[in-house]
């Protein structure tokens, strides 16, 4: 069975909504979070490193095979906010943040980001900020 697993440390971010940008030829699509663009990147050669290190050198899923894919967001507690909350229930949402990595994912770990069949996924508080990655291959049995 194939699987990966991984941590990124870096801040998460939102991929959040995209605007038109007017170019000299036409328009083109941008995201509106100007630190995207890096963070994807950085997923992007950890994962392609972790898949050398595992010795998979494509992606472990071709198309239309299944993925379960478990993602958790570790932010930083700012000093104003009281111990006694326990969970980043503020903004950015976690949807937006697994979007991100599934596009930097797409292509290294899976071919194509509409393979992940089952995700977990959770935002939490912790010491660093960081990213933990795992995804392996859905079989018949689950």
């Amino acid at each position: 069975m194939s699987q990966i697993s991984f941590t990124v440390y870096d801040k998460p971010e939102p991929q959040g909504s995209m605007k038109i940008v007017p170019t000299r030829v036409g328009h083109r699509l941008t995201s509106d979070n100007v630190k995207l663009k890096l963070y994807r990147h950085t997923i992007t050669q950890i994962a392609r490193m972790e898949m050398a290190k595992a010795n998979l050198t494509e992606p472990m899923a071709g198309k239309h095979v299944p993925v379960e894919v478990w993602l958790e967001f570790t932010f930083v507690r700012p000093p104003s906010v009281s111990k006694r909350r326990v969970w980043p229930t503020v903004k950015p949402d976690i949807d937006k943040l697994e979007r991100a990595v599934f596009d930097a994912l797409k292509g290294v770990v899976f071919a194509d980001d509409g393979q992940p069949v089952l995700v977990h996924k959770k935002k939490c508080y912790g010491p660093v900020e960081q990213i933990h990655i795992s995804a392996r291959i859905v079989t018949e049995a689950g």
